[in-house]
């Protein structure tokens, strides 16, 4: 019996370029939950990103962020991998000078200066790492310009490679998707045969692991083709046909 679908945003839900997600989508995800399924986003974006676009799922569903660096359920976080304090005083000594942006769940801090379009309203500016509260946990950290070379068995890594438009992210070495859905099965108590998982990219594949029911949606990512037991040409078709099966 189905109990648990979880799916990747961008590229799935959320075509490529387009910054709201449809009403057909959130229908269906809306007539899932109310079959008793439970729903779950995975994605590389951060919560107040994913809460932004999803925001009458509040309550319902789990929001697993930063490429799996944390979870949240009714707005709490449940499950998290932040990055080590050390390895953001290295990611600042690193950047010769270069602008970063460290997002934690509810606020970000700026070294040097980002482009404007990347400042949050919640964003603080920051002259060392030393400068966040020692409380504060940071899910994903954001360069801009070339690189930082990670040295062999670094607490980080890079979750997205951007450089050939000057930005890189990082997340917790052991953050992925893949762990992330882990911790929510043992939680829900919902075993890999219960479960399905969409996704499009490579770092869905850790995702896909975990899962006995494995949609791939277009063909952008052959490895993911290879693990998958069905396609589907968008995320939306993938719901429908969810929908179809329970």
């Amino acid at each position: 019996m189905l109990k648990l679908v979880v799916s990747d945003l961008d590229g799935t839900l959320l075509p490529y370029g387009s910054d709201s997600v449809s009403h057909s989508v959130k229908s269906k995800i809306k007539a899932l939950t109310e079959r008793g399924v439970i729903f779950a986003l995975a994605s590389g974006r951060n919560y107040s990103e994913l809460i932004r676009l999803f925001s009458e799922f509040s309550e319902k569903a789990y929001f697993i962020a930063a490429d799996g660096a944390y979870t949240v359920k009714s707005g709490r976080i449940i499950y998290s991998r932040a990055i080590p304090r050390e390895e953001l005083d290295f990611l600042v000594k690193q950047s010769a000078g270069a602008p970063l942006i460290f997002f934690g769940a509810e606020r970000s801090y700026a070294h040097g200066t980002p482009p404007s379009s990347e400042i949050r309203s919640d964003t603080a500016f920051i002259k060392s790492a030393l400068d966040i509260p020692s409380g504060e946990k940071i899910f994903k950290a954001v360069k801009f310009g070339a690189p930082v070379k990670l040295p062999p068995y670094s607490g980080i890594r890079i979750h997205w490679d951007g450089r050939q438009i000057g930005v890189t992210e990082y997340v917790n070495r052991f953050a992925n998707k893949g762990a992330a859905l882990s911790d929510l099965k043992i939680r829900l108590n919902v075993p890999e045969s219960s479960t399905v998982v969409i996704g499009d990219m490579t770092n869905d594949l850790s995702l896909f692991k975990g899962a006995k029911h494995r949609i791939a949606v277009g063909d952008r990512c052959p490895e993911l083709l290879e693990l998958a037991t069905e396609r589907a040409a968008c995320g939306e078709e993938a719901l429908a046909r969810i929908l179809d099966e329970i």
